[in-house]
């Protein structure tokens, strides 16, 4: 493809920079899937806004899917194994959102 833009007199362009082009049209139409998987639950309506701005800016371009997972309670002053415990257990209810991956 490239030598017919040179054929054609008209400027020449990286293979790379037609590759994309194709692989644009290719696409056109097709959305990303994204899957965010955060802990806890936004408490000022400052955050909830920006969240609402922010997806409505990118549903043209993506399927946004926003999972809240539990935060886990830690007690006043908590021991070195009481946060690690509380972070796997944080870390286990993240890996159940993911789904997976067909072989």
């Amino acid at each position: 493809m490239w030598w017919w833009r040179r054929a054609t007199n008209q400027a020449p362009v990286s293979k790379c920079k037609l590759l994309w082009e194709s692989v644009g049209r290719l696409t056109e139409g097709v959305k990303m899937q994204i899957r965010m998987i955060t802990v806890g639950k936004l408490k000022e309506q400052y955050w909830k806004d920006a969240v609402k701005e922010y997806c409505k800016r990118l549903e043209p371009y993506t399927r946004l899917e926003i999972v809240e997972v539990a935060e886990e309670r830690l007690p006043e002053n908590p021991s070195r194994a009481e946060i690690r415990q509380a972070l796997d257990k944080e870390g286990e209810s993240i890996r159940r959102q993911i789904p997976a991956v067909p072989s």
